[in-house]
């Protein structure tokens, strides 16, 4: 069971603002540094604890959470990066008995053992303030189970449905903050997402120029998407919020060549009905340079 979503093309918002600190705050000024941690420490604020509600889906972020923060430094203008990203989510394990145990008592629920997603992207640096950049992927996952029941929560035919769904993922623009907007196909849209977070970084050397470097980095990811929608109305046992914490390392390479390594714990899922949730995540990236 595989769907086509559609993202509009993002702005580059860590772009438009360090070019704004560079209006607002001239060099050598003696009150720089101070009102330039001012600004960082609100847009740090602002990110975490945005007002709106919070809302996931069957298992709150299968694509997302860890190493997904952009660097607020763009590429160097006319350089070309390319990344291979492999992401792998394990869920809960829960057998075919109790799927459809949960899915009589909710009305329905999805079961998902574990997703594999593949993500090929590029970035161009257009200018020294500006950089493009995006990705499309594969995704596969395993242990897929559809248990039906009854609109108030009885059981139905006492039956389910298995498979293993894969296809293509959504092509989108990769930025600190994304907003992704799904359409309907076929009656179905599955609910729109919201991915933001903030990172935190220490490399082990001191040179910029030494070979091979080693970072450390730690991410907060916080992610919801809307209710899915149908004919039959909005599916109450979809939606929610997750919040993850990723710890990782980074190895750089003379060439340029990165390879990076960082799994993710869930903090906090709190999704709505009946859904399963995320044990951990797992991420790699080999980031090759031209």
């Amino acid at each position: 069971m595989s769907t086509t979503e559609f993202s509009p093309t993002a702005s580059r918002t860590a772009s438009t603002l360090r070019q704004f600190a560079a209006m607002t705050f001239p060099k050598r000024s003696v009150s720089c540094a101070a009102m330039k941690q001012h600004l960082s420490l609100a847009i740090i604020l602002f990110v975490m604890f945005r007002p709106g509600p919070a809302i996931a889906n069957h298992g709150p972020a299968t694509s997302a959470g860890g190493v997904t923060v952009e660097s607020a430094e763009p590429i160097p203008e006319g350089e070309m990066t390319f990344v291979l990203r492999e992401n792998y989510t394990s869920y809960e394990d829960l057998t075919r008995a109790e799927v459809e145990a949960r899915g009589a008592a909710a009305g329905g629920f999805d079961y998902l053992k574990e997703s594999f997603i593949t993500t090929l992207g590029t970035a161009y640096g257009v200018s020294e303030d500006f950089d493009l950049s995006a990705s499309i992927g594969w995704y596969s996952g395993r242990g897929f189970v559809d248990a039906e029941g009854t609109e108030h929560g009885e059981a139905g035919d006492g039956e389910s449905s298995v498979g293993n769904p894969s296809g293509l993922t959504d092509l989108k623009l990769d930025t600190s903050s994304l907003y992704t907007h799904r359409f309907e196909r076929d009656g179905f849209r599955v609910g729109d997402r919201l991915d933001s977070g903030v990172a935190l970084s220490f490399q082990f050397t001191d040179s910029h120029v030494t070979f091979p470097r080693l970072t450390f980095f730690t991410e907060l990811n916080h992610i919801w998407l809307d209710k899915d929608d149908s004919a039959d109305g909005r599916n109450r046992n979809s939606g929610g919020t997750s919040l993850f914490l990723t710890g990782g390392l980074r190895l750089e390479m003379d060439g340029p060549v990165s390879l990076t390594v960082a799994p993710s714990i869930p903090l906090y899922q709190d999704s709505n009905g009946d859904q399963v949730e995320v044990d951990y995540k797992l991420t790699g990236l080999l980031t090759i340079g031209l």
